[in-house]
């Protein structure tokens, strides 16, 4: 989910762009209202809802918050799954989104923008609740969480490296399982259009 624009006082934030939004929250202490893009939150937050971003200090950070982050210069909304403890991870996060397998690479705390505490609903804002329920996909996605973040408490790079790896051979798999999809799929079809004639 990436919140797409932000309301209140953004002329700074404009010109400086996430470090402006960054910089707002701290110095104003002020929500900022964001319009999201995305279906990686679903069904916590649906595409083109719109969320309040409030500033919270690194330590104040608890796991099942939803914190909106920088990310390759773009700005994401995801649910903390692990908090580092160790001298090597005490500055990351390790966050997924609630639709999603598996989680992002760590995050850098100074890298935080906020805590996304409400969404607009039906013209009133409703805070945002934890995630209910366990699917075999949430559970799975939690062992994924609980394997890496071992690693990820030894080493934070080590970690992303490890999840770049996991994304890759997920998606190799999905690809392999689509194709083989198709191929009987065609197969079948095939064989339906042989008996036909």
């Amino acid at each position: 989910m990436i919140p797409q624009r932000a309301t209140g006082h953004t002329s700074y934030a404009t010109c400086n762009g996430v470090g402006g939004l960054l910089w707002m929250l701290r110095t104003v202490g002020t929500e900022l209202v964001a319009t999201t893009d995305g279906v990686s939150m679903s069904p916590t937050i649906a595409p083109g809802t719109r969320v309040r971003l409030r500033w919270a200090d690194g330590h104040a950070l608890r796991s099942g918050d939803v914190v909106a982050f920088e990310y390759n210069g773009r700005l994401m909304a995801h649910r903390i799954v692990h908090i580092g403890r160790t001298r090597a991870s005490r500055h990351y996060l390790l966050t997924r989104g609630d639709a999603m397998l598996l989680h992002d690479v760590p995050v850098k705390l100074d890298c935080v923008i906020g805590i996304v505490t409400a969404q607009l609903i039906a013209g009133n804002w409703v805070a945002l609740g934890r995630v209910r329920g366990r699917s075999f996909r949430q559970t799975l996605s939690g062992i994924l969480t609980a394997v890496i973040g071992g690693v990820f408490e030894l080493s934070p790079p080590a970690a992303a490296r490890l999840t770049r790896w996991t994304a890759r051979v997920c998606a190799w798999t999905a690809t392999r399982r689509a194709t083989f999809r198709l191929t009987r799929a065609s197969a079948r079809s095939a064989g339906q259009w042989d008996r036909e004639w």
